[in-house]
């Protein structure tokens, strides 16, 4: 119901009105006061401009997406879309829901795009361990996910959020994702609570039970852990845990702490066990060993040629074999061979050049 290109255009206008630093009563306005109370830790405007989208996209009614569009209609061309989405809604609420799409998240299937649209060209050594039904024994507690830069690691998040999501609309509270990423900035500044909060937001933690903070930044550290892994509600699949970027250089030791403690506990306890897993998307490897932490380590393949022709064959099927030749060239002529912004380029490549494919289908 809500293009891509809406979406876009609700971030830039929410992003001015949320100021450099927002606070729950900056949102509140937007979500209301229960939600607001929910705000994820982040340094970023535009995570929790998107944060505040996908709680409204979320909802069973349109009411919140109208209410926010109402909000940021200043008149402009760019809010005109959206203003005119909102009067529709109104005018007819029974159009916000489509039917969901069927897609296979089997290890053997291939889901080919995150739930938002995005490609995911997809590497099946990182999904396999992923817990799913039938097969919680075979899912390691902990898991090391190393790539280079540019490689995908933070990509992976929005994967598991996008199957935690799709299987939400079919079967409430099936797998739970909580994420936290280490800031780009102010590392000396950086607290266990913080990712703690972030974590426990996405697992559905008791915050009544949140420990109060400690002299000992340590014992706070593994009382935070202790919180997580005694509060986050058992379901049919055990909730993942990821933390993506707490290798960097500067990270203060007790968050280090957190991390390590909550992978302590989730191992050591088999109740723990049953209800949570842990990702790491980059971390010392060194330190896992020394605390004596078992880990499986998962290496991401660099996304090349054969990945993409793998891809484009199956998502577009039937088309003569030069089309696919064709535009893997093309693709992989316009990707750098490196750098943060490499899967977000090839990600858009895939997507523009889907639509010629579906012009020919």
């Amino acid at each position: 119901m809500v293009t891509e290109t809406q979406q876009i255009a609700l971030k830039v206008l929410l992003m001015p009105r949320l100021g450099s630093n927002p606070t729950t009563s900056v949102v509140e306005p937007f979500v209301g006061v229960e939600l607001s109370l929910r705000l994820p830790v982040s340094t970023a405007v535009i995570q929790v401009a998107e944060w505040i989208i996908d709680q409204a996209l979320s909802q069973d009614q349109p009411t919140m997406l109208i209410k926010i569009i109402r909000r940021l209609d200043d008149g402009s061309t760019r809010a005109a879309s959206l203003v005119d989405l909102a009067d529709r809604l109104e005018a007819d609420p029974s159009g916000w829901r489509t039917p969901i799409p069927e897609v296979d998240w089997s290890l053997e299937g291939d889901p080919l795009q995150v739930i938002d649209g995005r490609p995911f060209v997809d590497r099946s050594s990182f999904r396999r361990l992923i817990p799913r039904l039938g097969s919680l024994n075979a899912t390691p507690v902990c898991t090391l996910v190393q790539g280079g830069n540019g490689h995908g690691k933070t990509y992976l998040t929005d994967f598991c959020k996008g199957l935690a999501s799709y299987w939400e609309r079919k079967q409430p509270n099936l797998l739970r994702v909580g994420s936290s990423q280490c800031p780009s900035s102010t590392l000396s500044d950086l607290t266990p609570d913080l990712p703690a909060i972030d974590l426990a937001t996405g697992l559905d933690a008791d915050f009544a039970m949140m420990p109060r903070p400690h002299e000992d930044e340590h014992r706070y550290a593994r009382n935070l852990a202790t919180w997580i892994l005694e509060t986050t509600p058992e379901g049919a699949l055990p909730a993942l845990a990821i933390f993506d970027g707490f290798d960097r250089a500067g990270v203060p030791a007790p968050v280090l702490t957190f991390i390590e403690e909550l992978v302590a506990g989730a191992q050591q306890d088999a109740d723990a066990s049953a209800r949570l897993r842990v990702m790491l998307l980059g971390y010392d490897q060194g330190r896992l060993e020394k605390a004596d932490l078992a880990f499986e380590t998962c290496v991401l393949e660099h996304v090349g040629s054969s990945h993409l022709d793998h891809w484009f064959r199956k998502r577009y099927p039937g088309q003569p074999s030069f089309r696919y030749e064709d535009t893997v060239d093309m693709i992989t002529d316009r990707l750098p061979d490196d750098g943060s912004m490499r899967m977000r380029r090839l990600n858009a490549l895939v997507r523009a050049a889907g639509a010629g494919f579906k012009e020919i289908g």
